[in-house]
């Protein structure tokens, strides 16, 4: 690839070294993040993480074609329970944007999971049938329209 890959945007005191990890089981990307639970003052500290990655890159490593590409985002605490973030997950020239923000801290794991429809088998084409009408009809499943019957 001769452009950028990725950003991690974080604002965790320690966090993984390098690119999240490629968790080929799940199919999500993780990255281990940290910091101190609570403030100096006593209130939660609360994370935020961004991933950015080029459209390309996310579509090789997943193996998906140029269809729309979309994507869930998870936080899960140390001890593995899902935290209550909000996330954002685009797609826009060319680069993949997912993002969590307002979770809690201590060591939770942020999971993201690249996700893309599959058509299940080829087109088929069939004839229907109204009349002296007749109109084709091609769809993975297709099916004639209301008041026409399969030739």
């Amino acid at each position: 690839v001769n452009s950028l890959a990725g950003l991690v945007f974080t604002n965790a005191s320690v966090f993984s070294s390098g690119a999240p990890a490629f968790n080929k089981s799940e199919g999500t990307l993780d990255y281990k993040v940290a910091s101190p639970h609570t403030k100096p003052d006593g209130t939660l500290t609360t994370g935020s993480y961004d991933l950015v990655l080029n459209s390309s890159v996310a579509r090789c490593l997943y193996g998906f074609s140029k269809a729309p590409i979309g994507a869930t985002v998870s936080v899960l605490s140390s001890e593995g329970q899902a935290q209550v973030a909000t996330t954002v997950v685009n797609e826009k020239n060319g680069f993949f944007r997912m993002g969590a923000y307002g979770f809690g801290f201590s060591s939770p794991t942020i999971k993201m999971k690249i996700t893309q429809a599959r058509t299940s088998g080829s087109k088929a084409t069939i004839t229907c049938v109204k009349g002296k009408s007749s109109k084709k009809v091609t769809a993975v499943k297709p099916v004639c329209p209301t008041g026409f019957k399969k030739k």
